[in-house]
C-alpha cells in the first residue's frame, strides 16, 4: 500500500487525467496487471487484467471521446470513492457515476462503478 494518503490520491488522479488525455496506454499503466474493473449495481465484471482495460479503453477513446470531472473525492484507506461527471461525443447527457478504486501498492488493483440508471432522478 502506498505510504500515505497522498501517494494514493496521485494514483488515482493521475489515471483520470491520462483518461481525459485518451492514453490508453499511461491510463493502463495504474492498473494492476491482475486488475478487475466491475458494475456493482450488476454484479458485472466488466474487465480483468490490464491488457484487457487498455484495450477497452483504447476503444472507448476512440469511439466516445469520454471526458471525466470529479464532483467529490473522499479517501479511506486505501481506498478512494469519486463522484464523477462523464461527457461522451455521442451522448448529449452527462453520465453520473460513483467509482471506488482500491489501490495496492502505486497500482489500481480494483474498479467497482455505480451509474445512475437512464431515466432516474430525471
Amino acid at each position: 500500500m502506498p505510504n500515505s494518503e497522498f501517494e494514493i490520491l496521485a494514483v488515482i488522479q493521475t489515471q483520470l487525467e491520462d483518461y481525459n488525455r485518451h492514453d490508453a496506454d499511461a491510463f493502463a499503466s495504474h492498473y494492476h496487471p491482475q486488475a478487475e474493473i466491475f458494475r456493482l449495481r450488476e454484479g458485472e465484471r466488466l474487465f480483468a487484467g490490464r491488457t484487457a482495460i487498455r484495450d477497452a479503453y483504447a476503444k472507448l477513446f476512440v469511439q466516445a471521446s469520454p471526458h471525466a470531472e470529479i464532483a467529490s473525492r473522499m479517501v479511506l484507506g486505501n481506498f478512494v470513492i469519486d463522484s464523477e461527471r462523464i461527457m461522451v461525443s455521442n451522448l448529449t447527457t452527462l453520465i453520473e457515476a460513483v467509482v471506488i478504486y482500491e489501490v495496492q501498492g502505486s497500482l489500481i488493483l480494483h474498479v467497482w462503478i455505480i451509474n445512475k440508471p437512464a431515466g432516474e432522478g430525471d
